[in-house]
């Protein structure tokens, strides 16, 4: 209840007891005793409505950094500051939880990053260190020149049908360590056009024995023409440059392939194919598809080209 109805109740039961006394024995006059009464009752009800009035301090504000324990109102205030501080501390520490948890992501996908270039490095390395026995130190064999031994002249197309053509690709090792020949071919094809790929292979032109070249060293591949060449065969090879409707020309190529292996018995193939111009007395390098190519044998392919050569040996044996 208010203080100021309590204050209000107390002077008014005041009258009602004042009133109920009886009369006592006074000299004074009954009207005046009356009248004082009265006036000591009111002046009882202003004193209690005064006190009434007057704040206890409870409902005070308190205003920022005075602590007023005795004051209710300043208590709840105090109340919910505490709730919003506390609240406003739940954010914080729930905030610096995440961005420790992201940096803690953050640095351990980088450290997966930089452990998996590390690791591709390493593997990169370990590549680079096989591929220098593999690759760096390999050789590497091209036929970089094909003699004719036997220049074709104009004469020929006058002289006999028994004259003999010779040619010898040579092949130059290129690489760092020596090259062992495991099997070669060379081929001398004079006709109209070149058979399609891959051509019947003779077995007299097939070369199995091996034979060492060393770096910067080069090996010669003798081959001779299967065949004779004829006065009408020489006359068509020069008049092949002339262009003619409707006449093919008559060309003459050699061609062939060379299997070699390495000293870590890894072994390559290549082919070529050059052609010779009677004009000039000299031959010339082609790349026509499927002769001329570059690779490295599969251990399947090995084993293919190793029953083939079983195979023409005992052949051999048989005749």
């Amino acid at each position: 209840m208010p203080r100021s109805y309590r204050g209000i109740i107390l002077a008014l039961a005041g009258l009602i007891l004042v009133g109920a006394q009886p009369p006592q024995p006074d000299r004074q006059h009954p009207s005046e005793h009356a009248g004082g009464k009265i006036e000591d009752s009111l002046e009882d009800i202003a004193t209690a409505l005064r006190e009434a009035n007057k704040t206890s301090g409870l409902e005070k504000p308190c205003q920022e950094g005075d602590n007023k324990r005795p004051s209710d109102l300043c208590a709840q205030w105090k109340a919910a500051d505490a709730a919003d501080s506390a609240k406003n501390a739940t954010w914080l520490f729930g905030g610096l939880g995440t961005l420790i948890g992201a940096l803690t992501l953050g640095a351990a996908s980088a450290a997966a990053f930089y452990a998996k270039r590390a690791a591709d490095h390493t593997k990169r390395g370990a590549d680079t260190a096989e591929r220098t026995l593999t690759d760096l130190e390999q050789p590497y064999l091209f036929v970089d020149k094909v003699i004719a031994h036997t220049p074709i002249t104009r004469d020929w197309i006058d002289a006999p049908d028994d004259r003999f053509f010779e040619a010898s690709p040579k092949m130059r090792n290129y690489g760092r360590t020596p090259a062992v020949i495991r099997q070669s071919y060379a081929h001398i094809y004079i006709g109209e056009s070149l058979p399609e790929y891959p051509p019947t292979l003779l077995p007299s032109d097939i070369r199995e024995t091996e034979q060492v070249i060393a770096p910067g060293e080069t090996h010669a591949l003798p081959t001779f023409y299967r065949y004779k060449l004829t006065s009408d065969m020489v006359a068509d090879l020069f008049s092949s440059r002339t262009y003619v409707e409707g006449v093919k020309p008559t060309r003459c190529y050699i061609y062939g392939y060379v299997r070699y292996a390495s000293p870590y018995d890894i072994e390559d193939e290549f082919g070529f194919i050059w052609e010779f111009l009677v004009q000039n007395d000299e031959f010339y390098q082609r790349h026509i598809p499927g002769y001329t190519y570059r690779k490295r044998l599969s251990a399947d392919e090995i084993k293919k080209r190793q029953a083939a050569t079983d195979h023409r040996s005992r052949e051999g044996e048989g005749e």
